[in-house]
């Protein structure tokens, strides 16, 4: 421990030069090439971070204490989604309209003959359903490439024309019992909004809008990727400044609450940060080995509680209670999903609480 504790010097110099130098008004390109700078000559456990830093453009910015410590950009990104509809899942569920152990074809009918019918809303939020749903961003012909067609990501099959959401939900079979182990299927995420939908009586956009992003100081707009019924995608292409990504972090590290509104109950965030590492097993361990998965955020240390929301291509919204911290992450990684650099995008974070003294 000791030699590692050695090999992180040189980063930890710089990234505590750019938090005390710069503080508030500091650049997120100043503050990314220090960290290059920082670990350029390091020994070869700390080149990882070099790939990270380099691997694509990327921004980050930091909120401690919940003061910005970073100066970004007004650019709109994408980044996880399905944080998001999570924290307008718990503030309906706070005004009794979400019924977490219902089947869900008692709230909506048309579920009947899918493989959704008899699962709850509290399995489809941990991703503990037994539907069938093929998380493969490259093969063609996938239940994930159907969702992309769908949101006009892909050209449409010519022999299948272009499905909606909502018939790629319908088509989906049920092939074990539910409330077993954890996996991601993004379209879990879809099928919760659904859910919110029909028992608000409005879309996703407006529920979001009018519960969250009114009330956290958003300084711009945001929008959803949408598709040929206006149909919001809940699981990706939600579109914002890495700015508000921030604020959406601080309101779960504030528990839920901005100034004197209280807009998702602590107990819903509480819940966020407290899963059952026994129903995560692999491949997810690789990335965290005492993680969990639970409400749509990943719970990087069940012991530690802190949080993450992710998304394709390197994007992320750390959530640190214990060092007060959050830190937002998007980035271009040149394929979807790559695990050396999520640990390495981990190992960067704690690089960053521990120069901070957080």
């Amino acid at each position: 421990m000791a030699g590692r504790t050695e090999s992180r010097a040189p980063l930890l110099r710089y990234v505590t030069n750019v938090a005390l130098w710069h503080g508030a008004v500091g650049m997120q390109a100043v503050l990314f090439s220090w960290l290059v700078v920082g670990v350029l000559n390091a020994p070869a456990a700390q080149v990882g971070l070099v790939q990270m830093a380099f691997s694509a453009p990327a921004l980050l910015l930091l909120l401690v204490g919940g003061a910005i410590a970073d100066r970004v950009d007004r650019r709109r990104l994408l980044v996880a989604a399905q944080a998001t509809a999570a924290l307008v899942a718990g503030a309906l569920w706070a005004d009794g309209l979400l019924d977490l152990d219902a089947p869900l074809a008692d709230i909506i009918p048309e579920l009947k003959d899918c493989g959704y019918a008899d699962a709850t809303l509290d399995q489809v939020l941990d991703m503990r359903s037994g539907v069938r749903f093929t998380e493969d961003y490259n093969t063609p012909g996938s239940d994930m490439a159907r969702i992309d067609i769908a949101s006009g990501w892909r050209p449409a099959d010519p022999h299948h024309g272009r499905p909606t959401i909502r018939d790629v939900i319908l088509s989906l079979p049920k092939i074990q019992p539910h409330g077993g182990a954890f996996n991601y299927r993004s379209i879990e995420t879809d099928m919760v909004a659904w859910v919110m939908e029909r028992v608000a009586g409005t879309d996703l956009a407006m529920l979001l809008g009018t519960r969250i992003w009114q009330h956290i100081g958003a300084t711009r707009d945001a929008n959803f990727t949408v598709d040929a019924e206006a149909t919001a995608l809940a699981d990706g292409g939600f579109n914002a400044t890495l700015r508000d990504y921030a604020r959406l972090g601080q309101l779960v590290l504030d528990d839920g609450r901005t100034g004197d509104r209280q807009l998702v109950p602590q107990a819903w965030i509480d819940q966020m940060r407290s899963g059952d590492p026994s129903v995560f097993g692999a491949p997810w361990t690789d990335n965290f080995p005492n993680g969990a998965y639970r409400r749509f955020w990943w719970i990087r240390d069940a012991d530690r509680g802190d949080i993450c929301a992710r998304g394709v291509f390197g994007q992320f919204i750390y959530v640190d209670p214990e060092s007060d911290l959050v830190i937002a992450l998007v980035s271009s990684w040149p394929d979807y999903l790559i695990g050396e650099y999520t640990r390495n995008t981990m190992r960067a974070f704690d690089a960053i609480r521990d120069a901070l003294g957080a």
